[in-house]
């Protein structure tokens, strides 16, 4: 696939192209098309990172998620969602499951979207999420924040849930807890999904960790 290769990329990408280019990369897994790009992400080869525009698609393993850092990308830890993955699929251990990523920069936020889909690494076999139940999946992704004020980008931070939570803002003046959260969507403050929990800020490499239940995937 020429797209994964690198040599069809273009300054010009519309929406309609890269959810083109989404389909034929799941088309890639599921028919065993890339199986030999697949294999050698598998037996511990480098990841294939494509970035376009305002997108970054990665094929990757649960073993390469585990072992690198890499601080211009999401990284996600499946934790023991991949132990009952492999029960129910009946995978073996020796075997690293498949991730297809995708890192989408929204304009005016300060960090990517996170989609993700999990694959049998010899079936190449989507794999459900939701026998995961309420398995904690954690995800770290790159963001640009103040770090001074880490609290602003936890909306369940006690800066908007407790109200003798003081904030003194430039103006001298105190912000009251439902003027905070119009700021919290007026300045586009949230880096995760909703449902998701904050768990902790990398100060070295500029990332966040938050804790998901279940597949973050919109399209």
């Amino acid at each position: 696939m020429s797209f994964l290769n690198r040599s069809c990329i273009t300054d010009y990408i519309t929406e309609d192209i890269q959810i083109n280019n989404i389909n034929n990369i799941k088309k890639g897994i599921e028919e065993h098309i890339i199986e030999h790009l697949l294999d050698n992400i598998t037996i511990g080869g480098d990841d294939i990172i494509v970035e376009e525009k305002n997108i970054k698609y990665q094929l990757t393993s649960t073993w390469n998620q585990k072992d690198i850092n890499n601080e211009n990308i999401s990284n996600i830890n499946l934790g023991e969602c991949e132990k009952i993955l492999r029960e129910v699929y009946n995978i073996s251990s020796v075997d690293p499951l498949i991730i297809f990523k995708l890192d989408i920069d929204m304009e005016g936020y300060p960090a990517p979207s996170v989609e993700y889909e999990i694959y049998n690494p010899i079936t190449k076999e989507k794999l459900v999420l939701k026998y995961c139940n309420d398995e904690q999946i954690d995800v770290s992704i790159p963001v640009s924040i103040d770090e001074n004020e880490l609290f602003k980008y936890n909306p369940k931070s006690g800066y908007y849930t407790d109200i003798c939570f003081t904030y003194t803002t430039d103006f001298k003046t105190d912000i009251t807890l439902k003027d905070r959260a119009n700021e919290f969507i007026n300045k586009n403050l949230a880096l995760y999904e909703s449902d998701c929990d904050f768990s902790s800020y990398n100060y070295t490499i500029y990332t966040i960790n938050f804790l998901t239940y279940e597949i973050i995937n919109k399209r």
